[in-house]
């Protein structure tokens, strides 16, 4: 049987590897004695008036996550390919211009039992510098992480984990709650948005500062 000639599948959706990917930043920021909540972003919800008084006089620091589905061409296969569709990047230019970092990440798993709070994750920072419209995709090595091209400029990693918290607090600050939701809205009606609603829809971490001194 060749077992190349078969096209890499999904076999998660988005949700599903975001419920491993949350449960991995919470552990990895506690790690760094940081303390961020994780949202889920709806425009009437979080972006409500009720949600801006309760964010009243706080200041955080905010990085948009793009969960992805690692595909495989057959159960237990060595490599995971991934696709970082062309609408990210169109994402990551409208948070780029209030300088917000944006990551990917993606369960490193080659069958649904291995979806556990011990699965391995792989992360990439994106930027929109040589954007060209185009779909990025490129196969991961389950053993040890490796990618098997020489990324473009505008995908960045794998990321070793001490990396993702420096990505978090290169955001700027933000003091107003409705500047975030405004910014968060903007992404969630770029290009990729459709009649039923946006296509592609990143989670958000947020990082409370304090000012206490």
């Amino acid at each position: 049987m060749k077992k190349n000639r078969y096209k890499p599948t999904s076999f998660i959706c988005e949700h599903t590897a975001e419920y491993i990917l949350t449960g991995k930043l919470r552990d990895l920021f506690k790690l760094h004695h940081l303390n961020p909540f994780l949202l889920y972003f709806s425009g009437n919800r979080e972006g409500s008036k009720i949600a801006k008084i309760c964010m009243t006089n706080i200041s955080a620091k905010i990085c948009f996550v793009f969960a992805r589905r690692p595909k495989i061409r057959f159960p237990r296969d060595e490599t995971v390919t991934l696709k970082v569709n062309r609408e990210l990047f169109i994402a990551t230019e409208i948070a780029e211009k209030y300088a917000i970092p944006v990551l990917v990440g993606a369960p490193l798993v080659n069958e649904l039992k291995n979806l556990t709070d011990e699965a391995p994750c792989v992360w990439f920072c994106l930027n929109s510098r040589g954007f060209t419209a185009r779909d990025i995709e490129f196969k991961i090595s389950i053993l040890n992480s490796e990618v098997g091209i020489e990324l473009p400029p505008e995908v960045r990693g794998p990321l070793n984990e001490n990396e993702i918290p420096k990505v978090l607090m290169k955001s700027p600050i933000f003091s107003d709650w409705q500047e975030i939701v405004n910014i968060a809205m903007e992404i969630k009606k770029g290009e990729f948005y459709r009649f039923f609603g946006s296509l592609y829809k990143p989670f958000i971490i947020v990082l409370p500062i304090s000012h206490e001194k």
